[in-house]
């Protein structure tokens, strides 16, 4: 048997293998955080711009939209975990929904998030979530280990005297008066160290994080020359729209002498010329601004009078410009819903918004497995193991249920769904865990099966004397029982 070139670093997997061959070999170089300031443009552009304050609007509501219950195979890990939404919506006087919104934001606008999940006991002594609070991600800062992991307590890769892990800068808030009067008032920020924030209360978020960058990419940094070419073009169109508005004169006359004289500074007496008197008539007119004088020597040239006016079509060019940085914006956040809603770049083909809706339909389910799925388990994972630590149920993470669009199409397909799971096998309508499940499907609120629901199905489900299922026109599932007597006499031929 031929044995391998390099057989000590042959990795082993019995048990009695030392437990080297578990580390990580290699490394990644951890980048650093971007310019604190990059960050603030990107939130100032998310704030402003309507385009893609409008995208983000859509995508989280979309993402939110589409959650419900939290589900978990053992019911009783299930209504806990609703009931400590239940208990969060009455401490915080607002919908469960909502405490999604901020980690969502702030992962599409910065590229990563951090939140801090704040526990609290309930009068049975039930450790309940109280709030999820979401950092300014100025704040935050990510020490990895030296293979570039982001793991807590372990050799940082930037400090061996700090340890690895979540750390947000702390800064306390001092009353500082300016020197332009004692209503100017300012608040700076003096610092005063880092706190590190427990893992396993975090939830950490980030987007396109590779080969080391934990901060992750935000949605904002590849369109952001679109944003600055469409602030451009704004100002310009604003400027040619006044331009447009009030236009610019031009006056070409004889700059000949008069006989009006005027003192000058040095007490003399001068003559001033016919150009000096127009200057001082449009003065008066208040409108030297917009008027172009052109003064000429020679004589015997009539003056002349003329307007300087914009195109016609100006703002039409200015907006389709506009229009296009619009539609590169919402393309590369990948919502449809701006191009649906314009008669640009559309065509007769009506399968090319089906087509749209279907991509932002498979991003936003991307969305839920990559940010939802990692909320529910990082804030549910430790209320779980602490209320149920010695149930095997415990173990298995929660998820939040899917619940499809309210359209009638997109209703009926969800049934068509449901119903072929069911006759598949998929799913179970007598057993409580799927019963819920497919309510929530629908739409509908979740109960607990009663004996009534057993009757039902088995009214649903029974079979007819020939072996049909009621109300089915299916294949027999059982075979008619034979007769005894058999059919007696002659066939007659048919002519």
């Amino acid at each position: 048997m031929e044995m391998p070139l390099n057989f000590a670093a042959t990795v082993r997997t019995n048990k009695r293998s030392p437990k080297d061959q578990f580390r990580q070999h290699g490394s990644t170089i951890p980048q650093i955080h971007r310019q604190r300031s990059t960050l603030k443009e990107f939130g100032r552009v998310a704030d402003r711009d309507l385009i893609i304050r409008s995208c983000f609007d859509i995508i989280i509501k979309a993402i939110i939209a589409s959650s419900d219950r939290v589900i978990h195979p053992d019911p009783e890990i299930a209504e806990f975990c609703n009931y400590t939404l239940r208990y969060y919506e009455d401490r915080n006087s607002t919908s469960w929904q909502t405490m999604l919104e901020p980690p969502i934001l702030t992962l599409l606008r910065s590229g990563f998030s951090v939140s801090e999940s704040l526990f609290d006991l309930d009068s049975f002594g039930q450790m309940v979530l109280a709030d999820l609070i979401t950092y300014e991600p100025n704040t935050i800062s990510l020490y990895p280990d030296r293979q570039g992991r982001l793991v807590e307590s372990k050799t940082s890769y930037y400090s061996t005297v700090i340890p690895s892990g979540i750390y947000q800068q702390l800064a306390q808030l001092d009353s500082t008066q300016l020197p332009g009067g004692a209503e100017d008032t300012i608040y700076a920020q003096i610092s005063i160290g880092m706190v590190r924030l427990p893992r396993a209360k975090c939830v950490f978020l980030n987007q396109h994080a590779l080969y080391g960058n934990h901060y992750g990419t935000s949605s904002i940094a590849p369109l952001y020359r679109w944003v600055l070419l469409k602030e451009a073009l704004i100002d310009m169109m604003g400027t040619a729209l006044d331009q447009y508005g009030n236009p610019l004169f031009y006056i070409s006359m004889a700059d000949l002498p008069t006989t009006r004289q005027v003192m000058d500074e040095a007490g003399a007496l001068r003559s001033i010329s016919t150009f000096e008197t127009l200057r001082e008539q449009l003065q008066n007119l208040g409108s030297q601004g917009n008027a172009l004088l052109l003064p000429f020597g020679e004589k015997g040239i009539r003056p002349q009078v003329g307007q300087i006016s914009q195109p016609q079509n100006l703002g039409t060019v200015f907006i389709d410009a506009i229009e296009y940085c619009n539609s590169q914006i919402a393309t590369e956040l990948g919502v449809p819903t701006f191009l649906l809603l314009t008669d640009k770049n559309q065509s007769g083909n009506r399968s090319i918004p089906e087509h749209r809706m279907a991509a932002f339909y498979a991003m936003i389910e991307d969305y839920r497995g990559r940010i939802l799925n990692a909320i529910c388990r990082q804030v549910f994972g430790k209320l779980i193991a602490y209320n149920f630590d010695n149930r095997p149920g415990a173990k298995q993470p929660p998820t939040f249920s899917r619940v499809f669009s309210n359209r009638a199409e997109d209703r009926v397909a969800t049934m068509q769904v449901v119903q072929g799971m069911s006759k598949a096998g998929a799913l179970n309508p007598q057993d409580q865990t799927d019963f819920d499940l497919m309510r929530q499907m629908l739409g509908l609120p979740t109960r607990p099966l009663t004996r009534s629901d057993g009757d039902l199905f088995n009214r649903l489900y029974a079979k007819s004397p020939s072996g049909r299922p009621v109300g089915t026109s299916g294949p027999q599932q059982e075979a008619r029982a034979k007769t005894k007597t058999k059919p007696s006499g002659t066939v007659t031929p048919r002519k």
